[in-house]
């Protein structure tokens, strides 16, 4: 859905100019959905197993698929298959460099995709440990807590 939603939002950047970007629109509700899906998660682990592969997956996309788009390694890549001839080779290259930007400013695109990708990060964080700590001191939920005290365990231990 994220990748289809950002597609589109690229193609309607195409013909703007002076205007909010779709495409940064599209990645904002996109992150928004998925880091509050992502802690929902938290909710039913009861096994530290379970936090760790899950933290360890998430981490693993999160600080390894930012840092290999901003290479010069795939500014190259992107650049070799972009001079090859073929169908194929052109939609692969247009998946992966979009806007066809030299690599300087490829690597600044992906660094601003980054830091809103950051900015959600901690502003659904935030939102969360409010939650949670709104949660925690409201009389009317103290039985409930009680009784499934451990995913607030969970929870806080990855906020």
């Amino acid at each position: 859905l994220r990748v289809v939603m950002k597609r589109i939002g690229l193609e309607i950047d195409k013909r703007k100019i002076h205007t909010v970007s779709m495409f940064f629109v599209a990645e904002f509700m996109c992150l928004m959905f998925y880091y509050t899906f992502y802690r929902v998660l938290f909710e039913s682990i009861t096994d530290y197993e379970v936090f760790i592969v899950l933290e360890t997956t998430h981490l693993t996309f999160e600080w390894i698929f930012y840092p290999l788009r901003a290479s010069e390694t795939y500014c190259n890549m992107v650049e070799s298959l972009s001079r090859r001839e073929g169908k194929w080779s052109n939609i692969l290259v247009e998946f992966l460099s979009p806007y066809g930007l030299n690599c300087k400013d490829w690597q600044n695109f992906v660094a601003l995709d980054f830091g809103i990708r950051l900015l959600i990060l901690v502003a659904s964080g935030i939102n969360i440990t409010i939650m949670l700590l709104t949660i925690s001191v409201s009389p009317w939920i103290e039985n409930d807590l009680r009784e499934s005290g451990i995913y607030l365990q969970y929870t806080l231990l990855y906020i």
